[in-house]
């Protein structure tokens, strides 16, 4: 087993039970999408499911930010932050604030909230983990500002190795 240092920390060792794909299965089979194999119902029984483990993971009263995402939003996540009342949503308040008066502000409350919600575009079977950012802003806040990062990754985002994520 690999350990990996890291500056000013000390070394972490990989959890040996995560190191092989459970038995019969291989981490590099094409998953198929949904429909192939399973019905609508449960479809959106797994998608439920996985936006209330999201939310679980999130403090009732929470500042809470994320990065753009589809996988977010088709699982009904952003809407339920922003609309349900039960957490800060800093999105539509760093949105409404002016960025020539208020800028300090915005970069200060956008950089390290309490919880960053995430999709990532792609993971790999040695937990390299692949996002991409149009302007950077989500980076900072998912390498150490956030109190808390939550990612939600599906399985057609799990790849053999870091030449197929960037693909």
């Amino acid at each position: 087993m690999t350990t990996i240092p890291e500056s000013g920390a000390p070394a972490l060792t990989p959890d040996a039970a995560f190191a092989d794909p459970p038995a019969g299965r291989s981490s590099t089979a094409q998953p198929r999408p949904f429909g192939a194999t399973a019905s609508r119902s449960a479809s959106l029984a797994i998608r439920t499911e996985a936006r209330q483990l999201i939310l679980s993971l999130v403090p009732d009263g929470a500042e809470v930010h994320s990065g753009s995402s589809v996988t977010l939003e088709e699982l009904g996540v952003t809407a339920e932050i922003e609309q349900s009342g039960r957490y800060q949503a800093l999105r539509p308040r760093l949105w409404s604030m002016d960025r020539e008066t208020q800028g300090q502000e915005i970069r200060k409350l956008g950089a390290a909230p309490d919880v960053w919600l995430n999709s990532a575009h792609a993971v790999t079977e040695s937990g390299e983990i692949v996002i991409a950012s149009a302007t950077g802003s989500q980076l900072g806040p998912i390498a150490s500002g956030a109190g808390k990062v939550v990612l939600a990754i599906g399985a057609p985002k799990l790849v053999p190795d870091l030449a197929t994520g960037f693909a």
